[in-house]
């Protein structure tokens, strides 16, 4: 992985992360809002990590 390819996954994992955040600020005050963003968020972030070391280890062998 470039340094570019780096900075962009690790920026687009931090501004997902940041959108779940602010997300979650307002379900808490407001329940009937973003009442399954974060979790799905989560789930999406989880399975790109996964998909992202499968290739890595997949590259090296």
């Amino acid at each position: 992985m470039t340094y570019l390819q780096h900075f962009v996954f690790a920026l687009k994992l931090a501004v997902w992360t940041f959108a779940s955040c602010i997300a979650s600020i307002f379900h808490a005050v407001f329940p009937f809002l973003f009442t399954t963003f974060t979790s799905r968020t989560i789930n999406r972030l989880n399975d790109l990590l996964k998909n992202r070391l499968q290739k890595e280890d997949a590259a090296i062998r």
